[in-house]
């Protein structure tokens, strides 16, 4: 694991990097480099360095796409392929470590159809170079797995597992604090000893059938997958306070339990817990000022769209890393906003920041006790 780790070390540091480049485009250098300091010590990004999750090498790739793609947005007409077709390459390379971002793509070309400022004829065909480089790498994976699965899969295999984990089950194994208090008896078809493009279209309908008989259960269901996902729970404290190995890590050698009984306080709780909801009210009261249209657009897109998803799909905290490195960029815009600016924001723009931050809290409060205590 050692080589594993120093690989991260030196992805996550170009993930900073990355970062502070993204703020330096839409906001001053001073701005920038705040937002690199909070990525630099962030307590859930820097975490993912230790954590062998797929949330490191992810945002490598799409931080660099994200870079990428708004400097093409400022080059005229076909000047912007340069920037263009590596961003959408890295963006397909994105997919391919973190499958569910393929489903971003409408939205990223809705939003590159609006903010471009050529014509209409040239605009489109931009779009579908753009959208040919975000499938060069991933017609590989999709060529390789018709030829194992002789059935056609774009990326992976775990579509039906991850949406029938949300549905149909007497107490989905996405929550973290026991919310079902009556879990319910449900009927659903075995989908086992399927080939693999079979048993995902079982799920589908095991899941399908679900919503359909309840959907109240189901839109419940979906609030609470929503809270968790934005829950002061970093995905950190499963395994330092777990009970026993985690089954998908090799178990640790004697004596590595014991180190980590360091971290087992109530400081690393408040420290971790209060670095999130700290970050979240500066990232709130960050988007509400600012006033550029093009990284504010794309990084509320981003997060509407990683909600809706994770309110349907199988969902745990760590799946809002994706949107993570955005709100740092905006938190250390409004960290390190001048005086004058401060004092020219209206009265509007803090009640959105602070009235949003304070659902969140009022909604995740019961499980920050749970997590404190």
């Amino acid at each position: 694991m050692l080589l594993v780790r120093g690989e991260q070390i030196l992805l996550q540091s170009l993930e900073v990097y990355l970062i502070y480049l993204i703020a330096l485009r839409f906001f001053s250098r001073r701005q920038a480099l705040a937002a690199g300091v909070i990525a630099a010590f962030y307590p859930e990004l820097v975490s993912y360095g230790y954590l062998i999750f797929s949330e490191i090498l992810f945002l490598a790739f799409f931080l660099g796409s994200a870079l990428f793609y708004f400097r093409s947005l400022k080059k005229p007409g076909y000047q912007s392929l340069r920037w263009l077709i590596p961003a959408g390459i890295l963006s397909g390379l994105a997919c391919l470590t973190r499958s569910v971002n393929l489903l971003f793509l409408p939205l990223l070309l809705l939003h590159l159809l609006w903010f471009r400022k050529d014509g209409l004829k040239d605009r489109m065909a931009l779009a579908l170079i753009f959208l040919l480089a975000i499938f060069a790498p991933i017609s590989i994976q999709t060529a390789k797995n018709y030829r194992l699965a002789a059935c056609p899969l774009l990326i992976d295999t775990c579509a039906g597992l991850n949406f029938y984990k949300s549905h149909n089950q007497e107490a989905p194994p996405h929550y973290d604090f026991n919310e079902y208090h009556r879990p319910e008896k449900f009927s659903r078809e075995r989908c086992a000893g399927n080939e693999v493009c079979g048993r995902i279209r079982c799920e589908f309908g095991n899941a399908r059938a679900f919503i359909f008989a309840h959907p109240g259960l189901t839109l419940r269901r979906m609030g609470v997958k929503v809270i968790d996902l934005y829950t002061p729970n970093l995905f950190i404290y499963k395994n330092i306070f777990r009970e026993s190995s985690y089954l998908l890590i090799t178990p640790e050698p004697p004596g590595e339990t014991e180190k980590l009984s360091r971290y087992r306080g109530l400081w690393f709780r408040i420290l971790g817990s209060g670095a999130y909801l700290a970050l979240m009210l500066l990232a709130l009261l960050g988007i509400s000022a600012s006033k550029d249209r093009e990284l504010k657009s794309f990084t509320v897109l981003l997060i509407l769209y990683h909600t809706a998803i994770c309110s349907l799909f199988f969902s745990v905290s760590r799946y809002r890393m994706p949107f993570i490195p955005f709100l740092i960029i905006y938190a250390g815009a409004f960290l390190a906003m001048s005086k004058e600016d401060l004092r020219d924001l209206a009265k509007r723009q803090w009640a959105l920041g602070l009235g949003l931050w304070l659902l969140l809290f009022i909604l995740t409060f019961p499980r920050l006790l749970l997590i404190l205590k």
